[in-house]
Formats: structure tokens, C-alpha cells, sequence
């Protein structure tokens, strides 16, 4: 839908809804998404401007313990994430700063 509504504008409440739904299921079980899943649904969330703060904040903490395994792109993709939606909790760029830290020497020009 976040790319889709140029062409032919989706109803706003059928957006609305699904996204409502999806944070519900997805943050009620977060332990059974990988990694790169609870990204995927950060991203996707973020695109189409999802307000819950709560959302972010279970979301981030889902992804923390697989932080220091994760790609240089993707822990810029998590701080971005949290940033975008005004998360300003200390404790969450501090772990996302220790796992940048392990791959310091892997991040590409691009990234």
C-alpha cells in the first residue's frame, strides 16, 4: 500500500485498519518473529507513518537481543526506525550503538 497509492489511491480506513490489526498480533507475540521480521514490520510500519509509540518501543526491544548478529545495514535500519517514529530512549541507541561497535570495520561507504 505505501507505494501502491500513486497509481490508484487505496481506502484510507481499509490502510488504516490492517495496519491496526497487524500491530496488535504482531507486538502481542513478538517472540515468535525472527530478526529480520520485526524489521521488516518496523519498516513497513514507519512507511505509512504508523503512530504507537508502544509499538516501537516492544518492537525494538524484540530486536535487541539479536543486535550484536545483525548486519551494519540493518542496525542503521533499526536506529533509523526508532528515530523516525521519536523514540528517544537512551538505553535502546546504547545497545544499538555497542552492536554497531562489534562490526565497525564491516560498514560499506553506501550503508
Amino acid at each position: 500500500f505505501a507505494k501502491f497509492d500513486h497509481a490508484m489511491p487505496p481506502p484510507k480506513w481499509m490502510m488504516v485498519n490492517l495496519f491496526e490489526r497487524a500491530a496488535e498480533d504482531i507486538s502481542s507475540r513478538t517472540e515468535q518473529f525472527s530478526f529480520r521480521c520485526l524489521l521488516m514490520a518496523a519498516w513497513a510500519f514507519i512507511t505509512v507513518r504508523h503512530a504507537d509509540s508502544g509499538l516501537w518501543i516492544r518492537l525494538a526491544n524484540a530486536m535487541k537481543p539479536s543486535l550484536p548478529n545483525a548486519r551494519p545495514m540493518e542496525i542503521l535500519k533499526v536506529a533509523w526506525v526508532l528515530n523516525f517514529a521519536g523514540i528517544r530512549q537512551n538505553h535502546l541507541f546504547h545497545e544499538l550503538a555497542s552492536a554497531a561497535m562489534l562490526h565497525l570495520g564491516n560498514f560499506k561507504a553506501y550503508e
